[in-house]
């Protein structure tokens, strides 16, 4: 094993900095297309849809898909 790979294996999460771990997520979010793109086509899955009585959220995100999601639904 060389010793890049031995360092990289040896590095975990929490000794890391949060501060910079979450600044960096964050633009990753930010950047991404693919929540337009899941948006999207949920958008078209749900307008099939024959009934939009009940929405059920199960997830940790951040709300990004949940909020706009939900306004297709009676709550």
């Amino acid at each position: 094993m060389s010793f890049a790979a031995k360092e990289l294996r040896d590095i975990s999460v929490e000794e890391g900095d949060d501060a910079e771990y979450q600044r960096q997520l964050a633009l990753f979010t930010r950047s991404s297309t693919e929540k337009g793109i899941e948006l999207e086509k949920l958008g078209e899955i749900i307008a099939g849809l024959p009934h939009r009585r009940y929405f059920l959220d199960i997830g940790a995100g951040g709300g990004d898909l949940t909020i706009p999601i939900s306004q297709s639904f009676k709550l």
